[in-house]
């Protein structure tokens, strides 16, 4: 009741009795005789009002309102201590609210801890009297659907590894929720995206993210020294995901809602690059599986990072568009320092990334999902400036390659061209051959779809075939050659590859994919070719072209008619 009654005891000593007509008389004569402010009663009245409650904190059986009443009401006194200006206050009133926080989260929540301990036991207990006689090693000799149902549960969850031991298997899905320590990270949180709002300016974003930081440090170590696991998203320990999340928000709100925000001004970007990655690392102290957590770290880097920055770039442009960045035009605190610190964290995230592979590889488990491999990379193309981004595209081509994924090369290709975008943004040189080069990479990715027929690789064919058509339209198209015949002839092309490959394989899709290819390139030549589609010279080739293509998918159909038939 003391807690909660202190925000009324706030507002009113915030009250100027000069300008209050029901202030008693006793009031100013006990501010006259010790010439004292309202705020300097407002945090002494809150620093005894805690001392009394702090130490009854763990003797609470619903300690979520008290704990939360106090929180918010160090909320209210912090801001009361900014407003007035004075320095000795505003240090009081943070360090109230810092020591509040630590004792709640070290103190307050062992009862909470001690349900948890006792429903982790109780499980064990019952699902142990169910199953069976344990053998002496924690191990099943027989099948049991218990563990069977357990083990599957484990495989849908990335931040879980693969485990013989019983009790280990019986808790998969029991962990513990720090109730304190979620509502102390974030009411920082909230309070950072409004200062951030404000345009108060990197070094709040660094003081508040350092402190989560250091809650959540606490609160994992605090349920990992009782045996304890915490809840997580999407492969994330939750105190962790939450101030992740958090500083991601107030980075967006920083060059968003402030009038006057400048996308050029990036110290707060590397800031909260340097807190994630302090983040990511605490997430990977004391794991036992740490191949998957790394990749999930890693995860935890580079996505909240690219939504915060494509957000804050459709939204009045408050941070630069992807793939248009020149790190060297700007200045060195606010612009180059950033980015390179941003590329730097990249590329020891693809090495990493690389040895995860390659320790995987070499224990003989299976390959990594290629689909989340390559997200992953085109994710990190997104955010570099290039080198980085070309590094990652061409791991995910060959460990796509290397364990047979073709759904990964087919997105690791075209991050290829991304990256080299992003490169000539700042390198003319690279600007300079960069249409020439899809256009050969498109034609070369044409020719392997071929090769597939007679190297019998037909998981191959479909990835190899949309991305030469997408790079051969690409390279043509920024070539200029929508004017002339070059582009309906490797239409051309295009379609007769697709055709007779779709033929040869059986495949119905790619056989329709030819036609298609076939009559948009007809439909091309009429549109935009039509002063030369019409010259004798021209019109004779284009109909030789056109015959040669129909003869050999019809001397083909023929050979093969009797597997089309059945197909």
């Amino acid at each position: 009741l003391g807690v909660m009654s202190i925000p009324v005891l706030v507002i009113i000593s915030g009250i100027d009795p000069a300008n209050s007509l029901d202030s008693p008389e006793w009031y100013y004569d006990l501010i006259g005789d010790l010439s004292i402010s309202e705020t300097e009663i407002t945090v002494l009245c809150t620093a005894i009002i805690l001392a009394v409650y702090l130490p009854r904190a763990d003797k609470m059986e619903e300690m979520l309102k008290p704990a939360s009443s106090a929180l918010a009401l160090l909320v209210l006194v912090t801001f009361l201590a900014s407003r007035s200006g004075g320095l000795i206050l505003q240090i009081s009133s943070i360090a109230m609210f810092a020591t509040t926080s630590v004792w709640l989260i070290s103190r307050g929540e062992i009862r909470s801890e001690l349900r948890s301990i006792a429903k982790k036991e109780s499980i064990i207990g019952l699902a142990s009297s169910a199953v069976g006689d344990l053998s002496t090693h924690g191990t099943m000799p027989t099948y049991s659907p218990i563990i069977a149902e357990m083990k599957e549960l484990r495989k849908k969850k990335r931040e879980k590894s693969d485990t013989d031991d019983i009790s280990e298997l019986l808790t998969s899905d029991v962990s513990h929720t720090p109730v304190v320590g979620l509502v102390v990270i974030g009411i920082v949180m909230v309070v950072s995206i409004i200062l951030s709002a404000l345009g108060k300016g990197p070094l709040v974003l660094l003081a508040s993210g350092g402190f989560c930081c250091v809650i959540a440090l606490m609160v994992r170590n605090r349920s990992r020294g009782l045996e304890l696991e915490l809840p997580h998203i999407l492969g994330m320990e939750m105190p962790i995901a939450l101030t992740i999340s958090g500083v991601s928000i107030s980075l967006v709100s920083a060059h968003v809602i402030p009038v006057g925000s400048s996308p050029n001004e990036l110290l707060d970007m590397a800031v909260v690059s340097v807190l994630i990655l302090v983040l990511s690392t605490i997430s990977l102290l004391h794991q036992n599986n740490l191949i998957e957590r790394i990749l999930i770290a890693i995860d935890w880097f580079v996505f909240p990072l690219l939504l915060s920055r494509i957000a804050a770039a459709v939204i009045l442009g408050g941070l630069p568009f992807p793939l248009v960045v020149d790190p060297f035009d700007g200045e060195m605190l606010d612009w180059k320092g950033p980015w390179f610190l941003l590329e730097s964290i990249l590329v020891i995230f693809v090495i990493l990334g690389n040895w995860v592979e390659s320790r995987r590889a070499s224990r003989g488990g299976e390959g990594f999902d290629g689909t989340v491999r390559s997200a992953r990379s085109i994710s990190i193309v997104l955010l570099s400036f290039g080198p980085a981004g070309l590094l990652a595209a061409g791991s995910a081509c060959y460990w796509s390659i290397k364990n047979s994924q073709p759904n990964g090369l087919g997105i690791g290709i075209p991050s290829v061209l991304l990256a080299m975008v992003s490169i000539a943004t700042w390198n003319s040189g690279v600007m300079d051959f960069l249409g020439e080069f899809v256009l050969i990479l498109g034609v070369l990715l044409i020719v392997m779809c071929a090769m597939t027929v007679p190297l019998k690789l037909e998981r191959w064919t479909i990835v190899l075939a949309a991305d030469g058509h997408i790079f051969t339209l690409i390279g043509a198209l920024s070539l200029g050659m929508i004017g002339d015949l070059y582009l309906p002839m490797l239409m051309v092309i295009m379609s007769t590859v697709v055709w007779i490959v779709g033929i040869l394989q059986l495949r119905k899709s790619l056989r329709i994919w030819g036609l298609v290819d076939l009559i948009a390139a007809v439909l091309i030549s009429f549109v935009f070719s039509s002063g030369e589609i019409f010259e004798q010279e021209k019109l004779l080739l284009g109909m030789a072209v056109l015959a040669i293509e129909l003869g050999i998918v019809a001397w083909l159909g023929l050979e093969n008619q009797d597997e089309l038939a059945n197909d």
